[in-house]
């Protein structure tokens, strides 16, 4: 399982975003694998793009995960449980919902693909 971070998910609904070029670069990767995405990200990646973008964005994301079959995950407490001990190990400082992200990428020893360098350093170090 491959999981993209809310940051892929931004750029590439929103044309502005400064990694958008580069999140289009990735689409073979969606096209060519069973992709997920976490409940808390999807609904992260809808704030974000009202926020800074548009309702209208919001509803290209939502047509990406159309096409692209991409099916919504549900958090489980296992996933939570882990979460937890990432954030109060972790010496950076990434938002609980980073943390959730790992926990799920490495309980379903999945990948984690993320436009944001501290999530995927620490992403690396989890991992090994």
């Amino acid at each position: 399982m491959i999981l993209f971070d809310s940051s892929i998910w931004v750029a590439l609904a929103n044309e502005n975003d400064p990694q958008h070029e580069k999140s289009i670069g990735l689409l073979d990767i969606l096209e060519q694998n069973q992709i997920s995405i976490p409940d808390f990200i999807f609904t992260e990646t809808l704030t974000v793009l009202k926020i800074k973008s548009s309702l209208e964005t919001c509803s290209k994301y939502l047509k990406i995960l159309k096409v692209l079959n991409i099916d919504i995950i549900l958090t489980e407490t296992n996933q939570y449980e882990l979460a937890y001990k990432i954030f109060f190990n972790e010496e950076k400082k990434l938002s609980f919902t980073d943390c959730l992200l790992m926990a799920t990428a490495y309980l379903e020893n999945g990948n984690l693909i993320t436009f944001d360098k501290s999530l995927e350093k620490a992403w690396n170090l989890i991992k090994k």
